[in-house]
């Protein structure tokens, strides 16, 4: 196999994952797609079920020019450690631990991380970061940006919460029923990873609430609500300073002032010219 640039994201399980790193993946993909048509967005070890759904999940969701589907491949593990690759690039924690454990063939590799744990860094990558990482020698502040332009506008919004409280087992029961009776909610929905469709046409307001069990680094409902005029609130009583914390106060100060992901991005520039 030639070498080639690419967006790469590794699957150990055998089940899709519809989650935050998938769809900033696609859209640094898509960028970079939309001005070098040889771009690939590569899943290593990822099913025939599972592309299915993704490119299901992602045409559901973006208004895109569909041709971008071609080099959105599935790669085996073996084909990814005999490719010799100009640049890979991921903002995936599990694959840059792949990539440590197969020892990636590239010349450069680019990675947006909030890490949380040594194992996941991978020597001589050039790494990008909201929240400075004082075990990455010289990581770049960077803020990651998001193709607001591309989202389907929900043609239906149903009186439903959509509640994101991630991995605890708490019902959060109290926080939940003051919501909807602030807006007269009728439902509750809450977050999967397995939701192909376009998950904003299926409620009206959104609840995120940080919990004890995850630090989440990166999480992008707020702004994409903010775009989309959806209401949301957010709920951090021990006021834990994770990736929501700074999300959700960067956003009350500055709106979506340089969010905006577009060709002249810095990464997207670096990896075009590289």
């Amino acid at each position: 196999m030639k070498k080639i640039k690419a967006v790469i994201i590794y699957y150990r399980s055998k089940s899709v994952r519809i989650n935050g790193s998938l769809v900033d993946n696609f859209e640094y993909f898509y960028t970079l797609w939309e001005s070098d048509k040889s771009i690939q967005f590569l899943f290593v070890n990822a099913t025939k079920s599972i592309m299915y759904n993704i490119k299901l999940f992602l045409s559901n969701r973006y208004n895109i020019d569909l041709d971008c589907f071609k080099n959105i491949k599935s790669i085996s593990i073996f084909e990814f450690i005999s490719t010799k690759f100009t640049i890979v690039y991921t903002s995936d924690l599990l694959t840059m631990q792949f990539f440590n454990e197969t020892l990636v063939q590239s010349k450069n590799k680019y990675f947006i991380t909030e890490l949380n744990n040594p194992e996941y860094i991978v020597k001589n990558g050039i790494y990008y970061s909201e929240m400075k990482d004082n075990r990455i020698k010289d990581d770049i502040e960077y803020r990651t940006k998001m193709r607001f332009d591309l989202l389907k506008k929900p043609k239906i919004q149903n009186k439903v919460l959509y509640v994101n409280a991630p991995m605890s087992k708490d019902p959060f029961t109290e926080i939940i029923n003051n919501i909807k009776h602030k807006y007269n909610l009728i439902e509750t929905l809450k977050k999967t990873n397995t939701n192909f469709e376009n998950i904003f046409e299926k409620f009206s307001h959104y609840l995120y609430i940080k919990t004890l069990e995850y630090n989440d680094p990166r999480p992008r409902m707020f702004h994409e609500c903010y775009y989309l005029n959806i209401p949301y609130e957010y709920y951090n009583t021990n006021n834990i300073k994770d990736g929501s914390w700074y999300r959700y106060w960067e956003l009350q100060k500055n709106g979506l002032e340089g969010r905006f992901l577009t060709k002249d991005d810095e990464i997207i520039q670096r990896i075009l010219n590289d």
